[in-house]
């Protein structure tokens, strides 16, 4: 690799464009769509970084218009615009410059280490933070333990910042193995009737779908979600049931041993209840002594496709969990187009004709009655 000395002139060109950049008093929009025309070589990209996490990120206290300056950055100098990892601009060095991808990580890591150190104010800005980390550089962060305190206090605001931050801690517990205490806990207070008029409610279920898929969870925590989403599906519009059953046959293929709740020999009336709804901690709901009469209630919904998807609490659960990906964009026109493709059988009608019409009773007092509806 070029030492620093050899690239003298080139750092300090690129010291003045990152302080015109990064300031704390202006918007520098046009000056950082240069990046674009630059950032694709690797030597220039390698040390914009390496400045950055050495000299220039020192975001804790300063304003919004300095941390918008440096996330619009951000996103011009992602690694991923780098055309070649050979590809040098080759300023004041006549040496071939490689790119080392794990340095380069390192100094992304402590970049994003600064970056989330800040309070974030303005919900736009933490919003194009988690946006920016989720779609560009979660997976280029090695030691990423780090995030998790930043996303799980991000859990904490409604919205879709905490939808952002449950897909960061998804990737990290699948990439990683990380595990954080009260995870599941944060998860099931997202579950509110306010999610269903959201429209990223179906990326929540799709989200929890893969937080739950662990057959080694606890039944209590497990069957409070089953109960908080049944719930739910009382109070929610058609497409939005049909999805919420699937996710809770989902949770019971997966733990068989709540089949009992479908039937609860100790809970005979609704009044009897032991569910307690208001109860943000899944381990003390009393869920596993409750029973689903919510879905017993939907088997009877005025329309057949969620009257069937109740249904499935009368047999046997399958072997295999469903896709979620077939009903999570489900709506009303996507019904109706299912139950007008239905064949249904048509209705007895007498085969033998009438041999009197009620147009041959002209004296008849009915059909006096009758012509005065007409």
């Amino acid at each position: 690799m070029v030492v620093d000395k050899s690239k003298k002139i080139s750092l300090v060109k690129l010291k003045e464009l990152l302080n015109s950049v990064l300031s704390s008093s202006n918007r520098t929009s046009k000056i950082i769509q240069k990046f674009d025309d630059i950032i694709i070589h690797s030597d220039v990209l390698f040390y914009t970084w390496k400045l950055l996490a050495k000299n220039y990120i020192n975001i804790k206290n300063s304003n919004d218009i300095y941390a918008q300056n440096v996330i619009e950055l951000l996103e011009k100098i992602s690694p991923s615009k780098c055309d070649s990892k050979e590809y040098s601009l080759g300023l004041d060095c006549k040496e071939k410059f490689v790119l080392d991808d794990l340095l380069l990580n390192k100094y992304i890591g402590k970049v994003w280490q600064s970056l989330i150190n800040r309070d974030f104010k303005s919900p736009d800005i933490h919003k194009k933070v988690l946006f920016l980390l989720m779609e560009t550089y979660i997976n280029r962060i090695d030691n990423a333990v780090f995030l998790t305190d930043f996303l799980m206090g991000s859990m904490n605001i409604k919205g879709i910042i905490s939808i952002l931050a449950l897909e960061g801690m998804s990737k990290l517990m699948q990439r990683s193995n990380i595990e954080y205490p009260n995870i599941y806990g944060k998860l099931y207070t997202m579950f509110e009737p306010d999610i269903l008029h959201k429209k990223y409610k179906s990326r929540l279920f799709f989200l929890a779908d893969i937080f739950l898929s662990s057959i080694c969870l606890p039944e209590s925590i497990v069957a409070s979600f089953i109960k908080r989403v049944a719930r739910l599906s009382l109070i929610s519009a058609a497409p939005d049931i049909i999805m919420m059953l699937k996710f809770i046959s989902n949770l019971m293929i997966r733990h068989p041993g709540l089949k009992r709740l479908v039937n609860h020999p100790d809970v005979t009336e609704v009044s009897e209840d032991p569910f307690i709804a208001n109860e943000n901690d899944p381990t003390k709901t009393c869920a596993t002594s409750s029973c689903l009469w919510e879905i017993v209630l939907l088997k009877n919904h005025c329309l057949p496709s969620v009257s069937s998807a109740a249904k499935f609490i009368d047999f046997n659960l399958p072997s295999i969990e469903f896709d979620l990906s077939d009903v999570l964009s489900n709506n009303y026109e996507k019904i109706f187009k299912t139950e007008c493709k239905k064949k249904t059988d048509k209705p007895s009608l007498t085969f033998e004709r009438p041999q009197n019409s009620i147009a041959k009773l002209k004296d008849d007092k009915l059909y006096k009655l009758w012509s005065l509806i007409v």
